[in-house]
């Protein structure tokens, strides 16, 4: 039976991490393949850099466990650019 392009995950959803101070930090678009991956895409507004994509980040929860995970936010929630920077060159698989 072929899947409606209503169903959840065919239709892409589009998430936005803000800082405290309401500046976009990331925004990201999710959804699923014809064989129902989750495939995500993400721009760090923050650094100027756009199309990250990594199959570990398919949405805005893997991408702040990842964040969190490689030190990217210091203890104020503010964002470490250093580390930002080189979770993005270690892990962007869009090259």
């Amino acid at each position: 039976m072929k899947k409606k392009q209503t169903e959840y995950g065919l239709v892409p959803y589009s998430y936005e991490i803000k800082s405290l101070k309401g500046e976009l930090l990331f925004f990201g678009v999710a959804k699923k393949d014809e064989a129902g991956n989750w495939k995500g895409i993400v721009d760090f507004n923050i650094i100027g850099k756009k199309g990250y994509r990594n199959p570990k980040v398919t949405g805005a929860t893997r991408l702040m466990e990842n964040l969190v995970a490689n030190n990217v936010f210091n203890k104020d929630c503010s964002v470490n650019l250093d580390n930002l920077k080189q979770f993005y060159e270690k892990s962007n698989q869009t090259r």
